[in-house]
């Protein structure tokens, strides 16, 4: 698997974004792609979608003394965030699981600067992820839900002072400012992959208006209130709510959907669907009143739909039957072609289907003069007996040197996609999935290693110290079937240039018109 070494665009990507001359330390963990359950629940009498699903972890560290007087620099973990990564035939779905600061970054005195660079590792990190997995004909989905909490990642950072816990407001709309320029810039990029991108959000329990208030207001045309989850389910037009709504790990709403899904199980007829909730807008009503989302703070849900240029479409004709001229051998047609000049007319036609795009109308009325039927009509004029091959009923004896090929893939059965369009593009694909991390881990490492930084303790400096170098440590031992193990942890040196803007109208005293102040009326002894 590629790994950060021979794929150094992420590095390069955080330099330029990051402080001039401020060094960091990028750890980047993934595991392989594997087989996981679907993210909905198939309709019913149908199958499941076949899911695929990476893991990956970016954690960012910092050089830093335990106290003053010590000279020694020690690295201390600073920030992280977590991103699964779900594939299916029609959807590659990014989810933000968690994502944390430890506060010690403050440690490095920076100058206040927007976007903060918490905010910018976190935007270029999932445009890097869309860049490198990014497929034909397949959308990309961002989805996260934003709720607040003290700490997701590090155990006891809320107790560092220098770490700034944001309310449930505030998490909201800056999730909503790290999505905003992945859209901004593939809507600005006119040579962009994606043909449309647009951002969805819903806030259970505000309206549009104020829903729509927390995105920024400078591109509030790219943003819609409401969900794509209808764009980009696989079973359009035939599925009910249950079918429609996917399944995260640790998702708000997973308690509502499990209560909704024991009514299935207590109704005989029921067919696979929800009894009281029978359409989306229901559902998102009904999710304003649970515990979950009106316990007096606010869980936004957010979705960011990248969809691809689609090429026209070349269909092949599916009255034409391959089989006819397979069993001809191409010396015997051109032979035969004096007494069957349609079987060289054919094979003529047969060579350019592939070259040309042919409509359904164009498909419809062309049966009544196609080759197939010239070639029926001149067999039962000449002949009844069907045309073989002269050395079709002798076995071929296989001689000389034994060459190996690679399989062919399965692509009878893609339903309104041209075979060659599909190829074409097929080896692009397979080069798009190379995002892989600097240690590559199956899943049972990677979820212990997430467990040991789950009972760490970042509450003061010298034990956030202590508990990075074991948690660095540890992921590297679990890498070390890896082989580039050595590589863990690369140093990168921040190249921008930040211009810190001084804000002189939240400095200097508010002042009022004086057009719009009104003088209070004296009162008099007749009032």
């Amino acid at each position: 698997m590629d790994s950060l070494r021979s794929d150094p665009e992420l590095l390069h990507r955080l330099a330029s974004e990051l402080p001039k001359d401020i060094q960091f330390r990028v750890y980047y963990l993934s595991t392989p792609q594997t087989p996981a359950p679907s993210l909905h629940i198939e309709v019913h009498g149908q199958k499941p979608d076949k899911t695929l699903c990476s893991k990956h972890f970016l954690v960012i560290a910092i050089n830093q003394s335990s106290n003053e007087d010590c000279q020694e620099r020690k690295e201390i973990l600073v920030y992280a965030v977590e991103v699964l990564i779900y594939f299916t035939t029609h959807n590659t779905t990014f989810f933000i699981s968690k994502a944390d600061s430890t506060g010690y970054l403050d440690k490095l005195k920076l100058a206040k600067q927007k976007p903060s660079p918490i905010q910018t590792i976190t935007t270029t990190f999932l445009q890097f992820l869309i860049d490198t997995h990014q497929k034909v004909y397949v959308k990309s989905i961002i989805s996260l839900f934003a709720r607040a909490q003290d700490q997701y990642l590090f155990p006891g950072s809320v107790e560092n002072p220098g770490k700034h816990v944001l309310n449930d407001r505030g998490l909201i709309r800056w999730w909503c400012r790290v999505l905003n320029p992945i859209l901004e810039s593939s809507q600005a990029d006119k040579n962009s992959f994606w043909e449309s991108v647009r951002g969805y959000i819903i806030i259970p329990g505000l309206d549009n208006r104020e829903s729509l208030s927390y995105t920024p207001s400078r591109t509030k045309n790219l943003w819609t209130v409401g969900h794509p989850l209808l764009e980009i389910s696989g079973n359009k037009g035939i599925a009910s709510p249950r079918n429609l709504i996917p399944r995260f790990p640790d998702d708000p709403k997973a308690r509502f959907l499990d209560e909704l899904d024991e009514e299935i199980v207590k109704s005989e007829n029921s067919n696979g669907q929800w009894k009281n909730v029978k359409t989306l807008d229901h559902f998102w009503e009904m999710m304003a009143f649970r515990q979950e989302c009106s316990a007096g703070r606010l869980v936004g849900f957010i979705w960011i739909v990248l969809s691809p240029n689609q090429e026209p479409i070349q269909i092949e004709p599916s009255y034409i039957n391959s089989k006819v001229i397979t069993s001809i051998d191409n010396s015997e047609l051109v032979s035969r072609n004096e007494n069957h000049p349609e079987l060289l007319e054919y094979h003529t036609l047969h060579d350019k289907s592939q070259s040309r795009s042919i409509t359904c109308d164009e498909q419809v009325g062309s049966r009544s003069s196609s080759p197939i039927k010239m070639i029926h009509k001149t067999k039962s004029n000449t002949s009844s007996k069907p045309l073989k091959h002269p050395l079709s009923n002798k076995k071929r004896i296989l001689t000389g040197k034994i060459i190996t090929r690679k399989p062919r893939f399965k692509i009878n059965n893609i339903p309104n996609r041209s075979k060659n369009s599909f190829l074409k593009h097929r080896g692009d694909n397979q080069k798009k999935t190379c995002g892989a991390g600097q240690i590559v881990i199956d899943d049972a490492d990677y979820h212990r290693i997430m467990e040991l930084l789950l009972n760490l303790d970042f509450s003061r400096l010298e034990r956030a110290i202590s508990s990075s170098s074991r948690w660095i440590e540890e992921a590297r031992c679990a890498g070390r079937n890896n082989l580039t193990t050595e590589f863990w942890g690369q140093t990168i040196v921040g190249t921008k240039i930040v211009q810190i803007s001084t804000d002189s109208s939240s400095s200097g005293t508010a002042t009022l018109n004086p057009n719009l102040i009104r003088k209070k009326r004296v009162k008099t002894s007749v009032d």
